[in-house]
């Protein structure tokens, strides 16, 4: 496991302990929305993301600067208190892997399943419908579904829920077919 994973993987438990112990009067739900945005505002403002990246920038300020971020978004106590050790114990630059993995703790409880599907043409509503309930019934979770293209797959789809790809793409099905003409 990369290092980054595994920090932020242990910020998202203490976390997700805290907020579903019932501490504070935020929901894992809404403190997931908080961090990305606050991960989001920190990866895309130039500003804010040098002076979380400078090391001569002092950790009380990079925890205040942070705290107040997270109050304007809506964060309340026991989320702003994370968000300050976070920083204190310069952990800033992994805020959004933190927020990531928080994410998925809060959609596992939830019975949600992440999944990607690449095509080689842009899906329909009612394709994109019709695939998240497939994979709902073949995974018996509700499916989040994020859709990309790839005009080099020819047709099929490539399905990534999780850390497992179903690859279904003609240019899969074709690789393997030469594979085995060449094997014998």
């Amino acid at each position: 496991m990369h290092l980054d994973t595994a920090v932020a993987k242990r910020y998202a438990k203490a976390l997700w302990r805290t907020l579903a112990g019932g501490a504070g009067e935020e929901t894992p739900e809404r403190a997931a929305r908080i961090l990305e945005q606050l991960a989001t505002a920190a990866r895309e403002h130039e500003q804010l993301r040098r002076l979380l990246a400078n090391p001569a920038v002092d950790v009380g300020r990079k925890a205040a600067v942070l705290d107040a971020i997270a109050e304007r978004l809506g964060a309340g106590p026991v989320l702003r208190r994370f968000v300050r050790l976070v920083a204190e114990r310069e952990r800033a630059g992994r805020l959004e892997a933190i927020a990531a993995a928080f994410r998925a703790r809060v959609d596992e409880a939830a019975g949600i399943v992440n999944a990607e599907v690449c095509a080689p043409r842009p899906l329909g509503p009612e394709e994109v419908r019709a695939l998240e309930r497939s994979l709902a019934a073949t995974t018996g979770r509700k499916v989040r579904l994020r859709t990309t293209t790839e005009p080099e797959l020819l047709g099929g789809l490539v399905t990534r829920i999780g850390d497992v790809i179903y690859d279904g793409s003609l240019r899969h099905q074709l690789a393997r077919l030469r594979e085995r003409m060449a094997g014998g």
